[in-house]
């Protein structure tokens, strides 16, 4: 499948929020960061094979802190951590581990009204 093939009713189902935008795939294919600013926003992992298009697994993040506007995200260069900018309410830089979704780190960005570009390196 595709990404447009992914979604509530693939199988297994994979729980993206509405307006996903942001991706970030890890660089031998293994998975992916997705993340959207629909609703309250929303992060999480995909998990692939590049061996086997049709296996895969969502995992969605539930930091801490706030998603709301989460347009944009890039790995780490070690691939271990995501960042992940949000906007408008309370614009954040998040930095979150890829494995668990917690919570590494976060900056307030004041003043920032459209996070489109995080560039972790």
């Amino acid at each position: 499948p595709s990404i447009d093939a992914l979604g509530p009713r693939s199988q297994p189902p994979v729980g993206f929020g509405a307006a996903a935008h942001g991706l970030a795939v890890a660089t031998d294919g293994s998975f992916a960061v997705v993340t959207g600013w629909s609703g309250s926003g929303f992060a999480g992992r995909l998990d692939l094979d590049p061996q086997n298009p049709l296996s895969y697994a969502w995992t969605s993040f539930s930091p801490p802190v706030s998603l709301s506007g989460a347009w944009a995200c890039d790995l780490a260069r070690d691939e271990r951590s995501v960042f992940v900018g949000t906007f408008p309410t309370s614009p954040q830089l998040h930095r979150l581990d890829v494995a668990t979704g917690n919570v590494i780190a976060s900056i307030p960005l004041p003043g920032a009204n459209n996070v489109y570009t995080v560039r972790a390196n």
